[in-house]
């Protein structure tokens, strides 16, 4: 399907499959654009190889056939019941968990320069989302340039830097529209968005409503 998963202001863009592991108590929602099918798994482990952050995985074409094979033997194990079932289950989700960390390289002590940045520049975004973000200028000082920063942040996020922006900015929005009484103007600018309408526009195409729909919605929930 088509949509974006939230995770304490990491906002995901996903279109077609996608495997995302989110740790114990972290909030996360998923909005949809178009029909999806959701698997949800949940588990405990004590594995140091888990991750302790939020991570996720878009899945190739040879990858998709992998995991939903192993994700449909689990559900076969826990619709039959036979001996040991629950083994099996844990057995075929190791499996999943391996593959997942070995695409992801997630939970590897090792990281390497490209991830670094991605997550400098994430970090940067995250805590400057309200201002105007000069990139190749950012670029310059890390010692690459604008279209290799682009690069490298498309290939290992799998949206645009500018994308992902605009979704901090609106991750802040959705808080600010939930919890205060602000006007949306104030909202919008407040943001970083360069006016209200566009805003609004941006709002509805992510989310499927306007943001004062959304705050008249959460208020009579």
């Amino acid at each position: 399907g088509h949509g974006t998963i939230t995770v304490e202001g990491e906002v995901l863009e996903y279109d077609g499959p996608t495997i995302t592991l989110v740790p114990p108590s972290v909030k996360h929602d998923e909005r949809t654009r178009d029909f999806t099918r959701l698997y949800i798994l949940l588990f405990q482990g004590n594995s140091m190889s888990i991750p302790r952050q939020f991570s996720y995985l878009r899945l190739t074409e040879d990858q998709v056939g992998i995991f939903l094979d192993l994700f449909s033997k689990m559900l076969e194990e826990e619709k039959n019941k036979k001996s040991h079932y629950q083994e099996m289950i844990n057995a075929y989700f190791e499996l999943v968990l391996c593959h997942f960390l070995r695409e992801t390289g997630a939970g590897d002590k090792t990281r390497s320069p490209e991830n670094e940045l991605v997550s400098r520049m994430k970090t940067y975004m995250k805590e400057n989302y309200s201002q105007d973000i000069d990139f190749s200028q950012i670029a310059s000082s890390l010692g690459y340039s604008y279209d290799r920063l682009r690069h490298i942040f498309r290939q290992k996020t799998n949206t645009s830097i500018h994308q992902y922006l605009l979704n901090c900015r609106l991750y802040a929005a959705k808080q600010m529209i939930l919890t205060t009484d602000m006007p949306i103007k104030d909202i919008a600018v407040q943001c970083g968005f360069h006016s209200s309408v566009h805003f609004t526009n941006f709002f509805k195409s992510k989310m499927n409503v306007s943001p004062s729909e959304f705050r008249n919605a959460q208020n009579h929930q």
